[in-house]
């Protein structure tokens, strides 16, 4: 299926209870086990995962134990601080995984990272020795990918959220680009805020509930499901290296799979979504919600 190679796994319920529209909370090793298997088939071969989440690197360890799939890809992000052993870290982390090397590392917590940005060079050190093909930040805030551009930081990828309310990072896709940076997306549905009913949006979300209802008024009259309204919106995108997706169930995985038939549909109506982004973070931002 054309197009369906740019999806990622994220594996953060692999490990943890991920999502305020995940009702599976996390996730069994047979689940997973059922996930990743189906993934190979469809020949989604990135995952996504970090050692924040949980158990998770021990659970994909234990399956890429067992796995025939040989070309599987894998992104770990990492928390750094000021006395982190880094290369202890990853070291961990490959254990984890019963992997010899990551596809790539990234920095998990970048306000930390500018109080040490010298730690960065350790990561460079990492992927000269082997370690990881590539590395990278991963970010909240386009004013962080800024301070990168300024300092002229060298880095591989960068892992931004992107939806069809928060597009706050598009400006920079077409830089990001001609310097070869690798751009992965998260947050495609916003950790399932685009399917809420607006009945139940509590403060902040209710002030989203004008434009979710449009985006769900949409989904009726194109009879296009909302779930690949909001995948192909992003996938959509030209600049966009991979798509970063929580996956509860195999139905789940294979419903976002079959998303890409319908692109063509979704191209129709492009630029009605782009008109619904949302600048209030304290809406696009997940963990602003709780406070």
């Amino acid at each position: 299926m054309k197009g369906v190679q740019k999806l990622a796994i994220g594996t953060a319920n692999f490990g943890l209870d991920y999502g305020i529209n995940n009702a599976n909370g996390k996730l069994s090793y047979i689940q997973v086990a059922q996930i990743l298997d189906l993934a190979t088939k469809l020949k989604i071969n990135f995952l996504d995962t970090a050692s924040a989440y949980g158990n998770s690197e021990q659970v994909l360890g234990k399956y890429l134990s067992k796995a025939k799939a040989k070309d599987i890809r894998l992104i770990s992000k990492v928390i750094v601080g000021s006395q982190i052993d880094l290369a202890q870290e990853l070291k961990k982390s490959l254990q984890n995984l019963h992997k010899k090397k990551l596809f790539g590392y990234l920095i998990h917590n970048f306000q930390e990272f500018k109080k040490h940005p010298d730690i960065f060079q350790e990561f460079l050190r990492l992927k000269q020795q082997g370690f990881a093909e590539k590395v990278g930040f991963s970010l909240y805030f386009p004013q962080d990918l800024e301070f990168l551009i300024k300092h002229k930081i060298q880095f591989d990828i960068v892992q931004v959220p992107y939806n069809i309310f928060d597009q706050r990072f598009e400006p920079y896709f077409k830089k990001l680009k001609e310097n070869k940076v690798e751009i992965h997306c998260r947050s495609v549905f916003l950790q399932g805020l685009f399917f809420k009913s607006t009945k139940e949006l509590k403060p902040p979300l209710n002030k989203a509930a004008t434009k979710l209802e449009f985006l769900q008024k949409i989904t009726i009259q194109q009879k296009i499901p909302l779930q690949t309204l909001c995948l192909q919106f992003v996938a959509l995108n030209p600049f966009i290296d991979k798509i970063v997706i929580g996956i509860d169930s195999i139905k789940q995985l294979q419903e976002n799979a079959d998303t890409f038939i319908q692109q063509k549909n979704v191209k129709y109506i492009y630029k009605e979504l782009k008109k619904l982004k949302v600048e209030d973070e304290n809406i696009i931002l997940p963990f602003n919600w709780k406070k």
